[in-house]
């Protein structure tokens, strides 16, 4: 009795122990991705450690900002820098956790590529997966975590897909009572960021940026002809088409954008085979 007294005892130091470092990042102690994506264990935040189920009737989501007005995207334009934001969503916890990978939605290949940590949050890259993620870097109070992800690049582009885990804890450092959930996002590449300069030899300028109504667009070149303007919005939707004609010189055109919704959008000038395009802001 005395020796089962003692081994349960022992036990229960080791769990207070595995709990307590975990709080400062579980891939960082484990060294393994415990975020429900494809390859990975389930682990502790998939209830086989952290337990209690809906505790706190948690709910963690994902959202990708864009940096320039921070609100929500549902696609990416390559090599641009976005803030990834997760949430847990879990009234009358104590502290928060969470870890977060990010992989092409075809192969499952690392497109993570996380920077600019924000307060509680470090980048690790775990051994056994060889991924990079984003985690907690202490028990937090704060039910928000925050980290710049940049896109893949134009050659390397494709759906790419977030897994994250957030953990609700009630501040015992044992894994009972507790309530993780899984969320996930996938974002598309953007129609509208495939549209690149291709032999137009013109200067397009874009004016006032951002903008709320009318929106100014100047071209200067030696050309001259009938040309399309298009308007994308950031899930690549085209928002006008109009074709116009130009001389050479100095264009000026304007198109009223009063009705778009906030957010990015791209414009481009195309004639056959040859383009121009720029980016603008409607608030």
């Amino acid at each position: 009795m005395k020796f089962r007294s003692l081994y349960l005892i022992f036990i229960a130091i080791g769990i207070y122990i595995l709990n307590a470092g975990s709080s400062t990042g579980v891939g960082s102690v484990l060294n393994n991705g415990f975020t429900g994506a494809p390859g990975e264990e389930p682990g502790c935040f998939a209830s086989s450690c952290h337990t209690d189920g809906n505790a706190f009737n948690n709910v963690t989501t994902i959202e990708v900002l864009d940096k320039s007005t921070n609100l929500p995207v549902t696609a990416y334009d390559p090599g641009v820098v976005y803030e990834v934001r997760v949430t847990i969503d879990a009234p009358g916890a104590a502290a928060y956790g969470f870890q977060m990978v990010c992989l092409n939605s075809a192969d499952n290949s690392d497109v993570a590529s996380f920077t600019n940590p924000g307060a509680d949050v470090k980048v690790i890259t775990a051994a056994i997966t060889s991924r990079q993620y984003a985690e907690q870097s202490a028990k937090s109070t704060t039910n928000t975590f925050t980290v710049d992800w940049t896109a893949p690049s134009a050659t390397a582009s494709a759906d790419v897909t977030f897994y994250a885990s957030g953990n609700a804890v009630n501040g015992d450092n044992m894994f009972s009572g507790d309530d993780p959930a899984n969320a996930t996002l996938t974002l598309t590449k953007s129609a509208a960021s495939g549209v690149e300069d291709q032999n137009i030899k013109f200067k397009m300028n874009l004016f006032p940026l951002p903008t709320s109504d009318q929106l100014n667009i100047s071209v200067e070149g030696e050309f001259k002809g009938d040309f399309f303007l298009e308007v994308f919005n950031d899930v690549g939707m085209l928002m006008f088409e109009k074709e116009i004609n130009l001389n050479r010189g100095i264009n000026d055109l304007s198109i009223d954008v009063s009705a778009y919704s906030a957010g990015n959008y791209t414009l481009r000038i195309y004639q056959n085979n040859q383009y121009k395009s720029g980016r603008f802001i409607k608030i």
